[in-house]
């Protein structure tokens, strides 16, 4: 009987897997990678160019409320990334994954954003020295209900002059990529990637298939040395017992984690199915599709 490593490593694989994601993006022995990342990001969106981060330190990704009873965030990748030019100020850059369908995500990153931008009073800073946010979320969903032809896969949210519509307080941007729509485009219209961030994207998202031999991304690995670096590791990777058990053990969870969320769901139809049917307002056949169950169990509450 195969183990469930052996099982994994002949499967597609999840690069989204949160065992997976942290050894690569969270690791100080592949923080080059990391710098990388985050300079595709921002060479994205600058298009007349961006400083350039040289150096990032790793911080603890286990938050310290600001507020007494207040939520507390855990991070994915948390980190203070340094440029090269060592006059520009540091930003505190957040890296999350969202595999599973989140419709509160946007609210959630904004809070992590805001979250780690107040925490720097604990500090003891000074308005003048808090240092900027930068928070990148990686969507394996889509963020809300567009057009189905829709490919705007990535996404900048910023605060905006509202009459000039310049960016007047850059102390915050969050960029959403959303995966799903990425492999859509792919799909549909064969779009190639044309920045470095856009390969990265191809790699972390699966696009063309989530297997090492996919084409796709192996034409992109012959031109991108980091995209090429991270198929190699993942090869490393998917060969380690202890790192494939750690694999299994996410994948288990986000599992779990999906049982669950179905179940809470299913359970909050049936009861509206019921209240619906103790008004006595409609028709078992008009709950049924209201609530989307089954006729049949509609009869049953």
């Amino acid at each position: 009987m195969k183990t469930d490593e052996e099982i994994a490593i002949a499967e597609p694989f999840n690069r989204l897997n949160d065992a997976y994601f942290k050894s690569v993006m969270a690791s100080s022995e592949r923080k080059h990678i990391t710098i990388a990342f985050l300079n595709a990001v921002m060479s994205h969106v600058y298009s007349d160019g961006h400083p350039e981060i040289d150096d990032v330190e790793f911080l603890d990704r286990e938050a310290v409320s600001v507020w007494e009873g207040a939520k507390v965030p855990r991070f994915d990748v948390f980190l203070r990334a340094i440029f090269k030019d060592r006059d520009l100020e540091a930003k505190l850059c957040h890296i999350e994954v969202q595999d599973a369908k989140d419709k509160f995500f946007m609210k959630r990153g904004f809070f992590y954003a805001c979250h780690d931008y107040a925490g720097q009073s604990r500090r003891g800073l000074d308005y003048e020295d808090f240092e900027p946010i930068v928070f990148v979320g990686l969507l394996n969903f889509r963020l809300d209900d567009r057009a189905e032809n829709q490919s705007e896969w990535y996404n900048l949210h910023r605060v905006l002059n509202n009459a000039t519509h310049e960016c007047s307080i850059g102390l915050m941007e969050l960029h959403m990529t959303e995966l799903s729509l990425l492999r859509q485009k792919w799909r549909k219209f064969k779009h190639e990637p044309s920045t470095k961030f856009e390969e990265l994207m191809f790699y972390f998202g699966g696009v063309g298939g989530k297997n090492m031999g996919n084409t796709v991304v192996q034409e992109i690995a012959e031109r991108n040395p980091v995209v090429a670096e991270l198929l190699d590791y993942e090869q490393r990777f998917r060969m380690d017992p202890l790192l494939m058990r750690q694999y299994v053990m996410a994948e288990r969870a986000h599992i779990d984690y999906l049982a669950n969320l179905e179940y809470e769901r299913e359970e909050g139809r049936i009861e509206v199915a019921h209240n619906l049917r103790v008004k006595g307002i409609m028709t078992d056949e008009e709950i049924a599709q209201v609530a989307g169950i089954p006729v049949e169990v509609v009869r049953g509450l």
